[in-house]
């Protein structure tokens, strides 16, 4: 499967790690793309959630965190007296997971759909084009909004502590791995 390693968000490991997983049959080894595809929708989930539980953290709330003696809540009012830092993390890591998971649900699709056999063509365009077509566009986007954005948000707005106490260090992790983009992204605005 050939790829532009120009258009890739992973110069250094991208095209050969995708490459690998998305190329394997569906055996003992073609789990893999599958499980990461999970994973990257369920941290998706976890940032999006994040944005709505720590911003809805009201500020007397706050007080208490820092009070508490569990470390989750003192890092959630850590995190929370940067605001803009805390939002260009969620935004940034949000992206890039994003990105990776249309990436490698993308590859897995391509590199499977020629296990279905469809012929013919509807309106000039094979149907086997159109199915791929419409389980990345169409699979892929509403999975990703559906359970990735829409659902994890609006747990978030229910259970804004709990959520954001799972999802804080992460996102602590996350600030430091990106500070450069976070740093620029904080201060653009």
């Amino acid at each position: 499967m050939d790829s532009d390693p120009e258009l890739s968000p992973l110069p250094i490991l991208g095209n050969i790690l995708l490459e690998q997983f998305a190329t394997t049959s569906f055996g003992y080894h073609g789990a893999a793309p599958i499980v990461v595809c999970f994973c990257l929708l369920c941290l998706s989930a976890l940032v999006s959630g994040s944005e709505v539980a720590l911003f809805s953290i009201k500020p007397t709330d706050i007080d208490t965190l820092n009070q508490s003696k569990n470390k989750s809540d003192k890092l959630i009012a850590r995190l929370l007296t940067q605001p803009r830092q805390l939002l260009s993390t969620i935004l940034i890591s949000n992206s890039i997971i994003n990105v990776l998971l249309v990436i490698l649900a993308t590859r897995l699709i391509q590199s499977q759909i020629h296990f279905i056999e469809l012929h013919g063509e509807i309106w000039g365009i094979a149907k086997q084009d159109i199915l791929e077509f419409t389980l990345i566009t169409v699979g892929v986007t509403s999975l990703i909004v559906l359970l990735g954005e829409v659902t994890p948000k609006s747990l978030a707005h229910h259970r804004n502590l709990d959520f954001a106490r799972i999802s804080c260090r992460f996102l602590f992790v996350a600030r430091i791995i990106f500070w450069p983009l976070v740093v620029g992204l904080s201060r653009s605005g």
